[in-house]
């Protein structure tokens, strides 16, 4: 844990101010049970290594996945993993990301207008960074439908739950429209910041895959799925 939270890094990944108690509420991990199953965010060194294998192999893998050189990039300290353990076997995953974002490009948040006194500040506010906690495609494996969609939505009440604990904008890869039971999240176009990695290249589930240095530190534009804005307010 010290490697994975040294002082300073979760800041220099996302390159954006974090209080401490934020800091800390990040570090806790959820745990949640419903029957037979069961929900957690995980950070160890072990599980997270092993999620090219679990619940299923994909490009990932550390034994001769083609994208394994990235695997170590996921021990950074703006991700974890969410796992989801069902009648006692790992059938569903998902990688988590703090990071930050915005409605708009970074050249446009740059630009300096006159003050519109007719209008009201809310329509401004869309202009600055925001913190963004980020749920990325899931992989699972042996879940027919049903049982998909209650593992989505177990996960995104997890991740919304974390959301609102750090004051975030909750961000769900598009992936999870079809399957989402809650209706209040809507598709909308969102710049995505690419976190800094001490592991130099990384690989982005719902970003186009593997990320290289020259493309860490940098905005994505992309359509998500982000909660809509007058149901967000009422949640805040």
């Amino acid at each position: 844990m010290e490697l994975k939270y040294h002082e300073g890094d979760l800041e220099r990944e996302i390159a954006f101010p974090l209080k401490k108690d934020v800091e800390e509420l990040w570090k806790e991990n959820l745990l949640r049970v419903d029957g037979s199953w069961r929900i957690w965010e995980e950070d160890s060194l072990l599980p997270i290594m092993q999620i090219g294998e679990l619940p299923l192999r994909n490009c990932i893998s550390y034994r001769n996945g083609p994208n394994c050189d990235c695997l170590l990039s996921c021990f950074d300290a703006n991700k974890k993993l969410v796992f989801i353990e069902h009648n006692g076997k790992i059938v569903f995953r998902a990688i988590i990301r703090l990071t930050k974002g915005s409605f708009v490009a970074a050249d446009e948040r740059k630009t300096i207008e006159f003050v519109d006194v007719t209008a009201k500040s809310k329509s401004r506010e869309n202009k600055a960074e925001e913190l963004v906690l980020f749920l990325e495609r899931y992989h699972q494996s042996g879940l027919n439908e049903q049982e998909i969609q209650k593992a989505v939505n177990l996960t995104v009440m997890l991740v919304r739950e974390k959301a609102e604990k750090l004051g975030a904008r909750l961000v769900l890869s598009r992936r999870y429209k079809n399957v989402l039971e809650n209706k209040n999240y809507v598709l909308t176009n969102f710049y995505i910041y690419i976190s800094a990695s001490k592991n130099g290249s990384q690989y982005l589930d719902s970003l186009g895959g593997e990320a290289s240095v020259s493309a860490s530190g940098s905005y994505t534009c992309n359509t998500f799925l982000l909660e809509a804005e007058e149901r967000r307010e009422e949640s805040l």
